[in-house]
């Protein structure tokens, strides 16, 4: 398996696992419903924080801590590694674009080389 190739699963894992994990925790700690821990952790993990639903003990606070260092180290690196894939693959088709054009340059030189004014 190629880095890259790695390095994207590892990526989807690492935001499927915190994103679960946040869910998890706050389904168990504030005895939220799924879509509402997940909503609350998404929105923590991306920094939106809409305010509507927010910790109310101390460990939820703790824990909504940790989940805002955690997540959005993990959504920055992840979003860094998926958006780098992106970029090289662009970049690949580009110079096999430009590597396609420039095989046929030459010839297009050729013919028309008496067409080129001499001094």
């Amino acid at each position: 398996m190629k880095r890259s190739d790695r390095d994207l699963i590892i990526a989807i894992t690492a935001l499927t696992s915190i994103t679960t994990l946040g869910t998890a925790t706050f389904m168990y700690l504030e005895h939220w419903t799924l879509i509402e821990s997940l909503y609350f952790t998404v929105a923590t993990i991306t920094t939106v924080g809409y305010g509507d639903l927010h910790p109310t003990s101390d460990v939820s606070r703790l824990a909504a801590i940790v989940l805002l260092l955690l997540g959005v180290t993990t959504v920055l690196t992840s979003l860094t590694v998926i958006g780098t894939r992106y970029v090289r693959r662009q970049e690949r088709l580009l110079e096999r674009h430009i590597k396609n054009i420039t095989e046929h340059m030459p010839s297009f030189h050729k013919r028309n080389n008496d067409d080129i004014p001499r001094e």
